[in-house]
């Protein structure tokens, strides 16, 4: 137990350095920079996001769970097999994926508001090295190294980037391609960072090289769940940036920077989830490995009850602080209040009803969750496209939380009588 609250000390220190960090960013782009840079900002690392999903395949998605179960069960050279074959497979997808962006690049249509060509560039190379930096830490968090799972990426990155942001802006060097070279260099430091970590913490094997008759039979395991796994990661991590793409197409740059600055106050609260999760759900895969259904559902009970009380806390400060928060990006961020109190009670219902899809992925249920999720995306952007026109902005935070609802109750429910295995706050 001590060894636990000090591993959550040190990471949730981490992430509130992260956080505030990250919002530094956010605001020096929003105060120094022009709207128009920091919309084009946002749409870039919206498509990263959604490639750093695509490239690997669903792999990253998958990795933390094979990570656990092999060096749970001793079979460290089925770890290094799946290190080695994920990494290799994003980088050769994203080889394909910038050639075929570089030379369509050339044919883009231009854009009145944005530099089609550099930011079409720039995502398939950020894309990439997001994919790594998310392998590399899913692995790491599988092999129980927390520390090098998160904080190059938590404080690291973040940190340079904001140096370097400020160094831009003291120069005068405000230009969309400063900013998007800014970004891809910190990401090549993080990732150069994380390979060094994992390289030095993979479990040793034996001399003897893994059968291709063995490696054949993993590979039809990872196959079996990846691609779900791609499609439940795209669709519910980075559910926000479809809604920013599309928002680049109905709202002017200056609601699109509105709208990531609260998509992005509403990310930086979840990333407390994310490390009550990334504590506690490897311990969780290790006992349904070993078939402990009972185990698991008492360490379940724990995560989901520190996740929502989490949660609330985090949205009743913000419907304190949010107007003065707003505020600090500048005058034409103050009308997004009611924007971002919507945007964060999607915390809340996510806290409530657990990491549902992990344990669906678990139970190898993956499939279900991607018909849900499919379903809410869908959902979401046809009420964001229909409520434009008349609610202005307020139509994506509605539409975002409408959906998110409705995913949130399908795949708690799908877990509950699939897996057997309750993640909602109200589980024994």
């Amino acid at each position: 137990m001590a060894k636990l609250i000090a591993q959550m000390a040190a990471l949730t220190g981490g992430r509130l350095i992260g956080a505030t960090l990250v919002f530094l960013i956010t605001l020096l782009l929003a105060r120094s920079f022009e709207s128009d840079v920091l919309a084009s900002y946002s749409l870039a690392l919206s498509a990263a996001s959604i490639l750093s999903v695509l490239l690997p395949l669903g792999f990253h998605a998958i990795a933390t769970l094979f990570a656990a179960e092999y060096r749970s069960l001793g079979k460290h050279q089925e770890l290094s097999a799946f290190t080695k074959y994920a990494h290799t497979m994003t980088f050769r997808n994203a080889a394909l994926v910038l050639a075929v962006v570089a030379a369509g690049s050339f044919f883009l249509p231009e854009h009145t508001s944005y530099d089609i060509q550099t930011l079409a560039v720039f995502s398939a190379v950020v894309g990439y090295f997001m994919a790594a930096i998310y392998l590399n830490s899913a692995l790491l968090i599988g092999v129980e190294d927390h520390y090098w799972a998160h904080l190059p990426d938590m404080v690291v990155r973040p940190a340079v980037l904001l140096v370097i942001l400020f160094l831009l802006g003291w120069a005068g060097l405000k230009s969309v391609t400063f900013v998007l070279a800014a970004l891809l260099g910190t990401l090549v430091l993080t990732s150069a960072f994380q390979s060094w970590a994992l390289r030095e913490r993979l479990p040793p094997g034996n001399n003897e090289p893994i059968t291709p008759e063995t490696l054949e039979s993993e590979k039809k395991k990872w196959w079996q769940i990846a691609p779900d796994h791609m499609k439940i990661t795209l669709l519910w991590d980075y559910f926000f940036e479809f809604h920013i793409l599309l928002a680049g197409l109905l709202f002017i740059p200056e609601q699109v920077a509105a709208l990531f600055v609260c998509f992005r106050i509403r990310q930086l609260a979840g990333f407390g989830l994310r490390s009550v999760y990334s504590l506690r759900l490897p311990k969780v895969m290790a006992a349904n490995a070993h078939e402990d259904k009972e185990e698991a559902q008492r360490l379940l009970g724990s995560v989901v009850r520190m996740s929502g009380a989490y949660a609330i806390l985090v949205w009743a400060g913000i419907a304190f602080a949010g107007p003065y928060v707003l505020q600090i990006f500048g005058p034409e961020y103050a009308d997004a209040q009611i924007i971002l109190l919507t945007l964060m009670a999607t915390i809340v219902v996510r806290g409530i009803f657990g990491p549902s899809t992990v344990v669906l992925g678990m139970a190898r249920h993956a499939s279900f969750v991607v018909k849900i999720l499919v379903s809410s995306l869908i959902l979401s952007l046809l009420l964001m496209w229909a409520g434009s026109t008349y609610l202005g902005l307020w139509s994506v935070a509605g539409a975002y939380f409408i959906s998110t609802t409705f995913s949130a109750i399908a795949i708690w429910w799908a877990a509950k009588s699939r897996a057997k295995l309750n993640t909602a706050i109200w589980s024994k």
